[in-house]
């Protein structure tokens, strides 16, 4: 009989550990993010533990994502920096300030105001700065603590998709998000 317990007690622990996953909070945030890539595919089993999944990611961010926020102070600095480079810019035959697109060392779209007097607009912004120091610290701090935090590891129980029920029109690119999860038949 303790054999039998201990061996039905082994096959529940295999089978849980299985269903849990250890990975690095960013990699854990990167699968919530690009999981949105999947939403074309279709397939009820493949779906529905693709939601599970997320819902479960969702779970682990919520709080981390809502302890980032900015503070109101933070967001009066970020009021107040926007509407002094709008001063220091360059206006349009509109007099709207003149906005320049363009990528960054990741090749995202940023945009930036077109600045007259970039050395005034510095002098002027480092008075800004100097006057909410306390908020820009405070904000620095949690950008540090949230980028520690994310290079931790944390234990998410994903649910395993079975192979047989992955989609057959799925790209390469939405299978590496997954590759992790794929169990063979």
């Amino acid at each position: 009989m303790k054999i039998i317990i201990f061996h039905y007690l082994y096959l529940c622990h295999k089978i849980l550990k299985n269903k849990h996953k250890t990975m690095k909070r960013l990699q854990a945030k990167n699968l919530l993010a690009n999981s949105r890539i999947l939403g074309n595919l279709k397939g009820v089993k493949f779906s529905y533990m693709i939601t599970k999944n997320i819902n479960k990611l969702k779970e682990e961010f919520t709080a981390l994502d809502e302890a980032i926020k900015t503070t109101d102070a933070f967001n009066e600095f970020q009021k107040q920096r926007i509407a002094l480079a709008e001063k220091h810019a360059k206006l349009d035959e509109n007099g709207r300030p003149v906005v320049i697109k363009e990528k960054d060392e990741n090749g995202r779209p940023v945009e930036r105001y077109d600045i007259v007097n970039q050395k005034l607009f510095e002098t002027d912004l480092e008075t800004l700065r100097v006057e909410h120091k306390d908020a820009l610290d405070e904000m620095e701090n949690k950008i540090k603590e949230y980028n520690e935090l994310m290079k931790t590891d944390v234990e998410v129980e994903l649910h395993e998709i079975k192979l047989s029920d992955v989609p057959e029109d799925i790209t390469a690119q939405q299978m590496s998000i997954i590759s992790d999860l794929i169990v063979e038949d």
